[in-house]
């Protein structure tokens, strides 16, 4: 059984990514929404809110656990070592799936606070990334129900922002390092070609842990296609 940890709607993304992966996967989800925002808090914080998600799945039966969120994948390595070893962060495999699309070694990360000041994905990618943009209040209008087929004019103007800023690096692709910014992913695309006139390639941070679960640990998609939020 899959433990999918996350502070809050990006879980559900998660969950969607796996069920398309995987129909058979019985899927425990535990999204800390009593402590968000997760972008915000300092690294001791962080350590604390994860190991207590993954105990509560380990708890439920997990075999194996998802970090399906950008900020706490962050903390992984300052884990204690057992709960390392069952857990999947997520920055890893979403490094290499952007490395792959970008045709100019030139890509862009949009996440919260919290991950661009850890320097997570700098260490996976290198030269590569060009840009980190502290995005973290998309969280709230995500949580507060905002989509790329309702967006209100204060988030319109936001993400236009956003996008200026996004096509002066000369990037080709996007990382959308927070699992609830895939709520806004085609939103952000479009605004994005008014300004490169192109498509900018977007990497869904949760749909690169789903699938690196999978990978690595193909049995977990085995079972009856049940789901249980905790």
């Amino acid at each position: 059984m899959i433990g999918v940890f996350d502070s809050g709607e990006g879980g559900e993304n998660a969950v969607k990514h796996l069920r398309r992966l995987a129909p058979r996967a019985d899927i425990v989800l535990f999204s800390d929404r009593a402590n968000l925002p997760y972008g915000t808090k300092p690294e001791d914080e962080l350590v604390r809110l994860t190991e207590r998600g993954i105990a509560r799945l380990s708890d439920a039966g997990c075999e194996r656990v998802l970090i399906a969120c950008c900020t706490a994948s962050t903390v992984h390595g300052l884990l204690p070592e057992a709960m390392q070893g069952f857990s999947i962060p997520i920055i890893e495999p979403t490094a290499r799936a952007a490395t792959a699309l970008s045709r100019n070694g030139k890509i862009s990360l949009i996440a919260t606070e919290a991950t661009v000041r850890s320097g997570a994905f700098g260490r996976e990618l290198g030269e590569r990334l060009t840009q980190a943009i502290a995005a973290g209040p998309l969280v709230d209008w995500v949580e507060s129900g905002a989509s790329s087929g309702n967006i209100p004019d204060e988030l319109g103007r936001y993400l236009y922002e956003l996008a200026a800023k996004i096509a002066a690096a000369g990037t080709d692709t996007l990382i959308l390092g927070c699992t609830h910014f895939a709520a806004l992913g085609e939103a952000i695309s479009l605004r994005l070609q008014r300004f490169t006139k192109r498509k900018i390639l977007t990497v869904d941070s949760s749909e690169s842990g789903a699938l690196e679960m999978l990978l690595r640990y193909p049995e977990t998609g085995l079972g009856d296609g049940r789901l249980y939020r905790i």
